[in-house]
């Protein structure tokens, strides 16, 4: 046997295990039994860990109690992030500048109270229809003046042989209105009513 086998043979081989239990270890063969001594592994029980104490504050009864934040209504407020985003993604695509839109912004009342927004935005639901109606106008116009002009196409005239036959129309029958079944009927059976 080489001397790097025999240090490979004599080094206990560990295998890998999960966390909290510890690994196996196989040393050399018992000589008596000529099977390897093979350790049990022995599975650590996670230790807990201790819970944070909670500190309760203490409630004055007669303190007044807190105030809310007044918030902008989640309707307004769509309208406002909407104004926001459109006005920043003009303004990163080059097309306004600091000061336009900082007026801009001004003008969507974003810097202003809850009130001042709030009254704004009530106003622009109250102009909604007007608004709504000038902007359908608007639309029409611009699909009328971006669509193509139809092309008519001129008819075709049916090339008529002069030496053909012409077709002779049959007269028109009146149909009596009441009793045409009837009449019809009568006639089939009484070859004498024919005649007239």
């Amino acid at each position: 046997m080489s001397a790097i086998s025999a240090v490979i043979e004599t080094k206990p081989k560990v295998a890998r295990v999960k966390k909290g239990v510890k690994p196996v270890v196989v040393t050399e063969p018992d000589p008596t039994t000529q099977q390897p001594i093979v350790e049990e592994p022995v599975v650590e029980e996670p230790k807990p860990k201790p819970k944070a104490a909670r500190v309760k504050k203490e409630i004055d009864p007669n303190a007044p109690p807190k105030e809310k934040k007044p918030n902008l209504p989640a309707k307004f407020a769509k309208f406002m992030q909407f104004g926001y985003f459109f006005v920043t993604s003009m303004k990163d695509a080059g097309l306004l500048d600091e000061t336009v839109s900082a007026d801009l912004f001004e003008r969507l009342c974003i810097f202003a109270s809850v009130d001042e927004q709030k009254t704004y935005y009530e106003g622009w639901f109250a102009s909604a229809k007007d608004s709504n109606k000038a902007m359908r106008k608007t639309l029409s116009a611009h699909r009328k003046a971006s669509a193509t002009p139809k092309e008519r196409k001129p008819r075709t005239k049916k090339d008529i042989d002069p030496h053909a036959p012409k077709k002779e129309r049959k007269p028109r029958t009146k149909k009596n209105s009441d009793n045409d079944l009837i009449n019809e009927l009568s006639n089939l059976t009484n070859p004498s009513n024919n005649l007239s």
